[in-house]
């Protein structure tokens, strides 16, 4: 009985300890949990925080150290072509746990490593890339000729010649090519397993931009009746009005018509609405699926009417930079927050691409922009701006910036070397 009384004894005693030691401990010995927490290295990678005189490691995401009260300035290492942000700063323990979180970006110098030679020079080139086929597809902007690029190789393969000109075009996960043509107020229906149009789709005169929300359906907008957004959903192939609540889109004579004036992220339609007056400005607004209301994020004087903006979305940030050479602003929009913040005037390209794999973003002329730190952080020489658009290809992590006749190939990753044919 004795044996047993003491057993349980000790049980109890092992679980009140166990309590006490995940439990107020450290708080009443005065020490409160510090946890760092890294994002954007390898697995795997070795890295470490420099805090209260100490150096401590880790090869997962998460430091852990106990610290009391008080105000502690801390420093990160960089790894291999990895820089932390913050890489330094200070953290101010009283009376609770602190976490602090830290992000690593890629930032190698990246390069061009070859070219796609195409013709004729001096042409703006819209660049779409397939994943179903990794192949890469170059239509000629106000031409009715499409390249087809084989990305294994770069050269091209063959060309795809459309009935009418183009004005935008984009590849759809069904590994169909949807093209649009203002001229012929028409979607031209690529199949890119034959190369061949196997559908035209009437649409509303005036007609530009497509955009894709990864739904069954495609948006456009038309000027008219007063301007809309229309879709054409994939499932019925049915061309409808989907609001219009959205117009003066594609007004002003700035504009470079193969970008958009718009974007769809979620349930909302981001969009620049301009007015023709030179007193008037340009409005960036939302309109909300669900409630069918927009509402305004920002405006600033616009003397030349609407004009267009790169948008990128990084959720929960969408970033929309400027295509005007004049002073109009770049922003970021935080989508929880609904707050815009100002990037600055400066025109850091005509078009841009985002890049997942290291987290930043690429301009046509060559300017490589962290949004971590909302600045640019290098510029690639050798690019110029205003030749057409950018892709990502995420099988090599290339990125192709359309040039004066010619397609750049962009490696960003320079510390590996990559054979190009």
């Amino acid at each position: 009985m004795k044996n047993k009384i003491f057993i349980i004894f000790i049980s109890f005693l092992v679980i009140f300890m166990s309590f006490v030691a995940i439990g107020p401990v450290s708080h009443a010995t005065g020490l409160y949990k510090v946890a760092f927490i890294e994002n954007g290295l390898p697995s795997g990678t070795n890295w470490s925080i420099s805090i209260n005189n100490q150096v401590y490691y880790s090869t997962n995401n998460t430091i852990i150290i106990q610290l009391s009260n008080g105000s502690y300035t801390f420093t990160v290492s960089d790894e291999t072509v990895y820089i932390a942000y913050p890489s330094s700063g200070t953290i101010i323990v009283n009376g609770t746990n602190v976490t602090q979180n830290i992000q690593y970006v890629f930032n190698s110098q990246a390069k061009i490593i070859g070219t796609i030679q195409l013709n004729p020079g001096g042409a703006t080139e819209l660049l779409q890339y397939n994943p179903r086929n990794n192949y890469l597809y170059a239509g000629i902007w106000h031409s009715n000729i499409i390249y087809v690029i084989n990305t294994l190789t770069q050269q091209v393969q063959t060309s795809i010649t459309l009935p009418n000109n183009i004005n935008t075009m984009l590849v759809l996960p069904n590994n169909k090519l949807y093209v649009l043509s203002s001229v012929a107020n028409t979607i031209y229906v690529v199949d890119l397993s034959s190369n061949q149009v196997i559908n035209d789709i009437s649409i509303p005169s005036d007609s530009e931009g497509l955009v894709y929300d990864n739904s069954n359906t495609i948006y456009f907008y038309s000027s008219v009746n007063g301007g809309g957004l229309y879709g054409y959903n994939l499932v019925a192939q049915s061309v409808s009005l989907i609001t219009n609540k959205i117009n003066n889109l594609y007004t002003g004579s700035w504009d470079f018509f193969y970008q958009s004036d718009f974007i769809i992220v979620g349930d909302y339609v981001f969009f620049v609405q301009g007015l023709t007056s030179s007193t008037d400005h340009d409005y960036i607004n939302y309109y909300s699926f669900r409630t069918d209301s927009v509402f305004n994020i920002y405006s600033e004087h616009a003397p030349m009417g609407d004009l267009a903006y790169n948008f990128i979305s990084i959720y929960p940030n969408l970033y929309m930079f400027t295509t005007y050479p004049y002073g109009l602003s770049n922003l970021v929009y935080n989508m929880q927050t609904t707050t815009a913040k100002i990037l600055g005037n400066s025109l850091y390209g005509l078009s841009a691409v985002y890049d997942p794999q290291n987290g930043l973003i690429y301009f046509d002329g060559g300017n490589v922009f962290n949004p971590i730190t909302n600045t640019v952080i290098y510029t690639i020489q050798g690019l110029s701006q205003g030749y057409g658009t950018l892709a990502f290809d995420p099988s090599n992590g290339y990125i192709y910036d359309a040039q004066n006749g010619y397609i750049a190939i962009i490696n960003p990753n320079t510390y590996t070397t990559y054979q190009v044919n």
